[in-house]
């Protein structure tokens, strides 16, 4: 199943000039007349359902096609110091007591360790939207056009 993917058309970008406070980014973008997610799934059936679904798989399925890979001892030094990164905020956070740091910490450990066994499995490296959620997709039910956006979070890494 092959979806039809569009990107809306960026007109301009408008930063603030040097000297002037840091603001938000402001990207001028082509309107598009689409719904998002969660209006098609209270809206439709289960059909425009699983063909959304499929679509959005689809774009990972093609992605992953023009990526290539590297062994995962090359890449593990990036997992571990993403890991690192978020363990070192998990005390900070309100939601989170003591107990479940130490077991979030624990399974980091274990993912970690069981990873570290598979030195050579093949990890895909390519392109990466960042960010690939139902909010950054608009759909056209009708015409079955996926658009997605939001591309500030795109990166070429693959942990």
């Amino acid at each position: 199943m092959a979806a039809i993917i569009s990107t809306p058309e960026i007109y301009g970008i408008k930063v603030p000039k040097a000297g002037e406070v840091m603001g938000n980014i402001v990207v001028d973008m082509e309107y598009i007349p689409f719904h998002d997610v969660s209006h098609i799934v209270l809206e439709y059936d289960k059909a425009i359902h699983e063909w959304l679904i499929e679509s959005a798989i689809s774009i990972v399925d093609y992605e992953l096609t023009k990526s290539m890979t590297r062994a995962l001892k090359d890449v593990l030094p990036d997992f571990h110091a993403k890991a690192q990164s978020l363990l070192e905020v998990l005390p900070k956070s309100p939601f989170l007591n003591e107990t479940e740091i130490k077991l979030i910490r624990g399974q980091t450990t274990l993912m970690l360790d069981h990873f570290a066994a598979l030195p050579d499995i093949p990890v895909p490296m390519g392109n990466c939207h960042g960010d690939l959620i139902f909010q950054n997709m608009l759909v056209d039910p009708v015409n079955r056009e996926l658009c997605v956006f939001d591309f500030l979070d795109t990166f070429l890494v693959s942990v």
